[in-house]
């Protein structure tokens, strides 16, 4: 069975799920969906930050298209920052999905959290249930739970247990990926953006933390990330830093979770003169607030970086090898992406088994570029891997 049924790298896992699809396609009878318009839909999406970001443009046409629908999330603890503040859900259920847990590893089946799930979606009544991933446990949860309208992949096992099948489209960005999810139920949007609502205690909080700054021009710069494949080396952060105070006059400012505190120290101390430490010290809807007020940012292939496009802010993002631009790039108008591309990329490790040639492949000087051209209102330049920028919707997404 081709590789390219499936999302999972290891030939294990694409082994065991072929079993499991055909064992189920055989003894599973399909079943359709109700011709009813879906009342209750639940979006499921129990990634991270960044991938639940992703999801807005579809929760916005599903909500344009099913204005009087009840429309709900259900979303990981780790994920629910990034639409807690959305005006067009209806309700966000949170749901920890130990398959999505990175401090324990995924995927696993976890029979227990799937019958909990499932539990979840048959006392909230929902009749429409949105596989915004896919995975098995998810696809099982909704079946069990009696969904009546299940829609989702299968490229993560379990495409049987769908009521509505949706080809995945292989290649597509991430934001396309959900926009197709929700075309099957006839909700399209011509120009897709992200969403996130700032409250006002949020900006106004924002507006004094960076008025102590004294600067005009801020530039927001996240060193962390999820996994440490994906993380450029602190000097060169240090250093682009240094360059951009040095030539464009500006204040950096550090962002990023308690997590990355550690992180964002070891550029602080390089910098010393004007930098403004808030790392750990602000909410993701405060992070939200002082992206919108920077000039630029800058950081890693990571939740605040589809947070700065989501807000309007230009970005340079630094991808290295573990994930492909075209399908995770942020989703917005005025973003660069630099890449160096091994012949190893992408892996999908969470950490580098060679010689973490992709990030040491991206140099200052490209980045320094880059950044002083974003400041400038330029468009940006040629990536490492030799692919520009292109604005959303373009062939190139």
């Amino acid at each position: 069975m081709s590789q390219r049924r499936y999302g999972f790298v290891k030939p294990s896992l694409i082994r065991l799920f072929s079993l499991l699809d055909a064992l189920g396609e055989a003894l599973v009878p399909s079943a359709r969906p109700p011709a009813s318009p879906p009342q209750r839909i639940a979006y499921l999406n129990l990634a991270h930050l960044g991938d639940v970001l992703l999801t807005t443009p579809a929760v916005a046409a599903l909500r344009q298209r099913y204005p009087a629908s009840h429309l709900a999330m259900v979303v990981a603890p780790w994920g629910s920052a990034a639409i807690a503040t959305n005006p067009r859900l209806d309700a966000v259920h949170t749901f920890a999905a130990p398959w999505w847990d990175r401090a324990r590893g995924s995927p696993m089946l976890a029979p227990g959290a799937v019958l909990r799930l499932a539990r979840l979606l048959r006392a909230e009544g929902y009749d429409t249930v949105i596989q915004g991933k896919s995975f098995f446990q998810e696809n099982l949860a909704a079946a069990l739970a009696g969904v009546p309208r299940r829609v989702g992949f299968g490229i993560y096992g379990g495409g049987f247990l769908q009521t509505v099948l949706v080809p995945f489209p292989w290649g597509s960005h991430t934001v396309l990926q959900h926009l197709a999810l929700a075309a099957a139920l006839e909700a399209r949007s011509e120009h897709p953006r992200l969403e996130f609502t700032i409250p006002p205690e949020e900006a106004a909080r924002a507006a004094q933390l960076l008025a102590a700054s004294g600067s005009e021009v801020l530039v927001a710069v996240h060193v962390g990330a999820g996994f440490p494949s994906k993380l450029w080396p602190l000097e060169r952060y240090a250093a682009l830093g240094k360059a951009l105070i040095a030539r464009a006059g500006v204040t950096v400012v550090l962002v990023g979770g308690a997590e990355d505190q550690p992180l964002a120290a070891t550029v602080r101390q390089e910098l010393r003169g004007s930098v403004l430490d808030l790392t750990g010290k602000l909410s993701w809807a405060g992070t939200a607030a002082v992206l919108q007020r920077a000039a630029l940012f800058i950081g890693n292939d990571s939740g605040p970086a589809h947070l700065a496009a989501a807000v309007g802010t230009p970005a340079l993002v630094i991808f290295s090898g573990q994930n492909e631009p075209a399908v995770w790039r942020p989703w917005g108008e005025r973003v660069v992406v630099l890449q160096h591309r091994p012949a190893c990329a992408p892996c999908g490790l969470r950490h580098c088994t060679r010689d973490l040639a992709c990030l040491f492949g991206v140099s200052v000087e490209a980045a320094l570029t880059a950044a002083e051209a974003l400041l400038a209102g330029r468009e940006g330049p040629r990536s490492a891997t030799g692919s520009a920028h292109h604005p959303p919707g373009s062939p190139r997404q």
